[in-house]
């Protein structure tokens, strides 16, 4: 680590993919399962509103102690460049610094440059744990996770439900019955979570709220259904026309992945997913 005045400057090698890298980076379930060591500095808790100006939080126990960090996303470039703000709480007078990570890849290989700006000496005399971090980023995408939905626990069961508005949906959901947003693409889609249950809300603007082929329209109110997430989409769709099973639309594609619905014997709907390739 080399520190220049109020800047701390890092870099890391890590045998993986900058979007398996990004993934570990982004998604508030992943940063819990890495940032950290057991017994030393644990990260308990995550929130993650992932869009430029979206807030984010982290928090958990360092050296027997709580700790606080948040700040609001500044630059998201997937999967080569993130920045965001950073304040911590075990500072004493904490200023607000920016932290940026760059991913650059090659074969397969990623150089992770990380820079923390905007530091007192102060600050960067309480920021040298970030060659640590890097140690653990790297030690876990290098273990070789596969997808973003892995991360989401065996238990947990994913509902879509189509909303008029999704930044009211959000609101609703997250003051009312204390759901935590995941993702946020208002005013198309946001996920949220509680507990074992995940939360797609798709607004008239998603992919989800395509007509279909006879010209009617998913609306809040009548298109909620189960979502169930496929490897392959096409070839699960082969298998179940082959099997005579009912379809109500044909594939839909979206920025998000691909999907489709099936009719069961009562009429009620459930979705296929796959998501899109990162």
């Amino acid at each position: 680590m080399t520190a220049t005045g109020e800047i701390i400057i890092q870099e890391i090698t890590i045998k993986a993919p900058a979007k398996r890298i990004f993934e570990a980076l982004t998604d508030p379930e992943r940063r819990k399962q890495w940032w950290g060591s057991e017994g030393r500095f644990q990260t308990t808790h995550v929130e993650s509103d992932l869009r430029v100006g979206g807030k984010w939080r982290m928090s958990g126990t360092g050296f027997g102690r709580p700790f606080t960090v948040k700040g609001e996303y500044q630059t998201i470039e997937p999967p080569h460049v993130l920045a965001f703000t950073w304040l911590p709480d075990w500072q004493q007078n904490p200023m607000e610094t920016l932290v940026r990570f760059d991913l650059i890849e090659k074969d397969g290989i990623t150089t992770v440059r990380l820079m923390h700006s905007g530091l007192t000496p102060e600050g960067s005399q309480a920021h040298k744990g970030w060659p640590q971090i890097l140690e653990w980023l790297r030690a876990y995408s290098e273990s070789g996770f596969k997808g973003l939905m892995e991360v989401t626990p065996p238990t947990t069961v994913s509902v879509r439900y189509m909303v008029n508005d999704v930044d009211a949906a959000i609101a609703w959901y997250t003051k009312y019955l204390g759901f935590t947003v995941r993702f946020n693409a208002a005013p198309a889609f946001a996920d949220v979570t509680l507990g074992s249950l995940r939360l797609l809300l798709s607004g008239p603007t998603s992919s989800a709220a395509r007509s279909m082929p006879d010209g009617a329209r998913p609306q809040a109110g009548g298109w909620n259904r189960v979502h169930l997430i496929v490897d392959d989409l096409s070839g699960e769709v082969a298998r179940l026309r082959a099997a005579g099973v009912q379809f109500r639309n044909d594939i839909v594609t979206g920025p998000g992945g691909s999907q489709i619905l099936l009719i069961d014997p009562s009429g009620n709907l459930v979705e296929l997913f796959q998501p899109a390739s990162r």
